[in-house]
C-alpha cells in the first residue's frame, strides 16, 4: 500500500463535510443566541465538551444573566493543562477579545442582551479553535446540539452490509448530500493535500481512516525509530512505515452503531491531519530525514 498504491485518483464525490460542518456551527450559534436572549435574571447556562471524548482538555462556558448583561466564563483550568499550550491558549483566548482576570486567571466576555449574537459567535469560535471541537455533536450541556431527539438510537449491525449501509445513511445525514464510494468501495475524505479514506472493513464491525503522512522518507531507520517511540495525543492512531511512506490508521469499533461513532471518528481524523500531521512532517524533514521527504 504505497501512496501511489493508495488510490490513483482523489475522488471526493459529492460530499463536502467542511460545508455541513459549517451549516451545523451556524444553526448551533444561532440557537445559542435565542436561548442567551431569553435567560432569565440570575440564571445560567452551561455548554461543555462531552467527557466521552477522552483527548486533551474539555471546554466549559458558562453563561451568566445579570439585569441587561450576559456573561460568559471560562475557567483557566478548564484550559489544556501542559504549560505551553496553556500559554498559547491563553494568547489566543486574549486575541479573541476574552478579558483574564488576573485574580483567578479566568477569562470572561460580555454583551447585553441585544448583542448576545456576538457573544455566541465568540463562544462557537472559541469552541473551534481552542478545544478544536469538530461539531456541535460533541457538545452536552444546556444547549441542544441540534434539533433532534435527545436519544440516539443504538443498531447493531449484523453483517458488513448492515454496517456499511449505515454508516452511507450517517454520512448523507451529515453532509446532506449523497455519497459516492471509489472503485475499492472506500469513501475518500476531504482532507486537502493529504489524501485519506473512510473503509469499513469486511472482517469485524470497524471504521477504518487511514491515509498517507508522509509521502517519502529517505532515512528509513529515523522513521521506523519515530514510529516506535511517539506517542501521538489521540488514542486509536497508529503511524506505519510502508515501503518508503508513513502511513496512519484510526480504527473506530462499531460493533454497537450509532451515528455519533462516525462523526466522532471525522472529527478525531481531520483535527489529526491538520494539527498533528505537520508535526509529523517537520519532525521527520528537519530532524529525522534531512531537508528532502
Amino acid at each position: 500500500m504505497g501512496a501511489d498504491d493508495m488510490r490513483a485518483d482523489d475522488m471526493r464525490g459529492d460530499v463536502d463535510f467542511d460545508t455541513a460542518v459549517n451549516e451545523a456551527w451556524a444553526r448551533y450559534r444561532h440557537l445559542l443566541a435565542a436561548l442567551l436572549s431569553d435567560l432569565d435574571d440570575g440564571q445560567e447556562l452551561i455548554v461543555e465538551q462531552n467527557l466521552e471524548i477522552p483527548e486533551g482538555s474539555h471546554g466549559v462556558l458558562s453563561f451568566s444573566a445579570c439585569e441587561d448583561r450576559i456573561v460568559c466564563t471560562i475557567v483557566e483550568g478548564d484550559l489544556h493543562p501542559h504549560p505551553d499550550v496553556l500559554r498559547e491558549n491563553i494568547a489566543d483566548l486574549e486575541l479573541l477579545g476574552w478579558d483574564r482576570d488576573d485574580g483567578d486567571g479566568s477569562f470572561t466576555s460580555e454583551a447585553d442582551r441585544a448583542q448576545v449574537d456576538a457573544l455566541a459567535a465568540l463562544a462557537t469560535t472559541t469552541l473551534i479553535e481552542i478545544w478544536g471541537v469538530g461539531h456541535p455533536a460533541f457538545l452536552t450541556g444546556d444547549v441542544p446540539a441540534r434539533h433532534e431527539p435527545a436519544l440516539e438510537v443504538i443498531a447493531l449491525p449484523a453483517r458488513h452490509s448492515d454496517l456499511r449501509a449505515m454508516v452511507l445513511e450517517a454520512l448523507e445525514t451529515m453532509s446532506g448530500h449523497p455519497v459516492l464510494v471509489d472503485d475499492d468501495g472506500d469513501i475518500p475524505l476531504p482532507t486537502g493535500e493529504v489524501k485519506s479514506w473512510l473503509r469499513i472493513l469486511p472482517t469485524r464491525p470497524t471504521l477504518e481512516f487511514f491515509g498517507t503522512v508522509v509521502e517519502h522518507v529517505t532515512d528509513l531507520p529515523a522513521a521506523y525509530r519515530f514510529v516506535a517511540t511517539e506517542t501521538l495525543p489521540y488514542t486509536g492512531i497508529k503511524l506505519v512505515v510502508h515501503d518508503t511512506c508513513i502511513v496512519a490508521v484510526l480504527t473506530v469499533e462499531a460493533t454497537a452503531f450509532s451515528r455519533h461513532n462516525v462523526a466522532a471518528g471525522i472529527g478525531q481524523w481531520l483535527q489529526f491531519v491538520e494539527e498533528v500531521r505537520p508535526e509529523i512532517v517537520a519532525a521527520l524533514t528537519h530532524d529525522a530525514c534531512g531537508p528532502d521527504l
